[in-house]
């Protein structure tokens, strides 16, 4: 299931948006989004501080697959995420996660490590994954 955004639950069948990537933005499914000016971008003004947003999965182009960039323009697909469905999201390098571990955003719309009592958490870890050099995918739950 590696081209997979949304892991489950299998019975709860996820709400999808769709909107324009805007420019200057690296949107790839499995990061985490936001809506500007109608628009979905990835950037986040500031790491770990998420809360002011109302936030969305990106999803794969059925075309392309898991490793596709949006470009300026094209049209995203997004998932509208709920708490305790579990999606496969894009990990930031240099991270070593293990099961259980809280998950923030950081400025791109890579998942974390999350710093409790300071950054807003939006997911948990469901398996361990440690990204070196590059970035990763982990099963997350959603808060």
């Amino acid at each position: 299931m590696a081209n997979v955004v949304f892991r489950g639950p299998a019975g709860r069948k996820p709400q999808k948006d769709e909107a324009l990537a805007a420019a200057t933005t690296a949107i790839k499914p499995g990061r985490i989004i936001r809506k500007s000016s109608g628009a979905f971008t990835n950037v986040f003004a500031t790491d770990g501080k998420t809360l002011s947003a109302f936030l969305y999965v990106a999803d794969v182009n059925v075309l392309d697959g898991i490793s596709y960039t949006y470009a300026t323009g094209d049209t995203v697909q997004a998932y509208i995420p709920e708490s305790g469905q579990i999606y496969q999201l894009e990990i930031a390098t240099g991270q070593t996660i293990t099961a259980d571990s809280p998950l923030t955003v950081n400025t791109a719309g890579q998942l974390r490590l999350a710093v409790v009592g300071t950054d807003d958490i939006v997911a948990y870890a469901q398996e361990a994954i440690t990204t070196t050099t590059s970035v990763g995918y982990v099963d997350a739950k959603i808060k």
